[in-house]
C-alpha cells in the first residue's frame, strides 16, 4: 500500500474510501479535480484549525523525529520532502503525509489547516502504512 491510499485509510469516513482509491487508481489528475471535497470527508481522526492553524502545525511538527514526508501539491502531484528544507511559503495548498509519525496535514488556500492524526497509536496500535522504501504509484 501506498503513503495515499494509507491516508485514505486512516484518514477519510468510511463511505467515501472506495470512492478516492477508484479516483487515485486513475490517476493524479481525477484526485485534484476531487480535493475541494477533501475535508468534508475527514473522518473523526481530524481536526480543523481555522485561526492559528500554523502554531498548531509547529507544534506537532517540533516532536516528530522523522523529518521525511510526502507532500501532494494539488496542482502537480506528489513529492518527496526533507521537512528541514521544505518551504512553506510555497505550501498554499495541499496535504503533507508524515507516514512515519501517522499524520497529516491539510493545508488549504485561505490558511486553514486540518490536521490529522492516528489516535489509535497512543494505544500501541498502529494502522497499515507502507513501509520508508515503499515508492510514489
Amino acid at each position: 500500500m501506498d503513503r495515499f491510499s494509507a491516508f485514505i485509510n486512516s484518514f477519510l469516513k468510511k463511505q467515501y474510501q472506495s470512492r478516492w482509491h477508484f479516483l487515485y487508481q486513475k490517476g493524479w489528475p481525477h484526485v485534484r479535480k476531487n480535493l475541494a471535497q477533501l475535508d468534508r470527508q475527514l473522518n473523526h481522526r481530524c481536526q480543523l484549525f481555522t485561526h492559528n492553524g500554523w502554531q498548531q502545525q509547529a507544534k506537532e511538527l517540533a516532536v516528530v523525529n522523522n523529518a521525511q514526508g510526502d507532500w501532494y501539491n494539488f496542482t502537480t502531484g506528489p513529492q518527496a520532502v526533507n521537512l528541514h528544507n521544505f518551504s512553506w511559503d510555497h505550501a498554499t495548498e495541499g496535504l503533507l503525509i508524515l507516514q512515519r509519525a501517522q499524520l497529516a496535514f491539510y493545508l488549504h488556500h485561505e490558511g486553514w489547516i486540518w490536521i490529522c492524526k492516528n489516535q489509535e497509536q497512543l494505544s500501541g496500535k498502529l494502522l497499515s502504512w507502507p513501509t520508508e522504501t515503499e515508492d510514489f504509484r
